[in-house]
């Protein structure tokens, strides 16, 4: 009887030893994942609310996302393009003619809210009063020429033209579109300063 008492002693401080373990384990847990120190994500010009965009760009750029960018040559600049008082953001990738036009968000409810996004078949640039203009291609017989406005406080563009290869002044269009007479000034800001 003595040997079983002893053996249920001994058990029952080997449970309270691993209930003890399991529980100072798991405060260490969980403060070193809540007081885990933050890394500082302030972009110069840009919201808070637009960090993570701007950290995804920066993991892309440094090749954690697959291919990686050129860090030298991608960036964003912020701009308030309708005026409206809230900023966007615009990701751009900096070429030999002047920053090109990756991607665009806004601010809705203080929640980012992409826009649109342009790559090299689908290029966009902004004029100075806010247009947004867009040559598309899905090949050679397929080109299309759109303008856009974002409205005060929207949370799309507003499409303000359209036009096709059929269209009579097409080809006239073409170079309006692709270079704005009076493009907006951006201020490109590398994603690694």
């Amino acid at each position: 009887m003595q040997k079983k008492k002893k053996t249920a002693s001994i058990v029952i401080l080997t449970l309270a030893g691993a209930i003890v373990l399991a529980a100072v384990l798991y405060y260490a847990l969980v403060a070193l994942f809540v007081s885990a120190p933050q890394l500082d994500t302030t972009y110069r010009g840009a919201p808070a609310a637009y960090n993570a965009i701007l950290d995804n760009m920066a993991e892309a750029a440094r090749g954690r996302q697959g291919v990686p960018l050129d860090l030298e040559a991608s960036g964003y600049a912020v701009a308030d393009i309708n005026k409206d008082g809230i900023p966007e953001l615009l990701l751009l990738a900096d070429e030999p003619d002047g920053p090109a036009l990756c991607a665009i968000y806004t601010l809705v409810d203080d929640l980012p809210v992409q826009l649109g996004e342009y790559w090299s078949r689908n290029r966009g640039y902004i004029a100075e009063d806010g247009t947004i203009y867009t040559v598309g291609s899905s090949g050679a017989d397929d080109t299309r020429l759109h303008s856009f406005q974002l409205e005060p406080g929207a949370n799309k563009l507003t499409q303000l033209t359209a036009y096709t290869q059929e269209d009579d002044n097409f080809y006239e269009l073409w170079s309006e579109y692709e270079a704005p007479e009076n493009p907006m000034a951006l201020e490109f800001i590398p994603i690694e300063q």
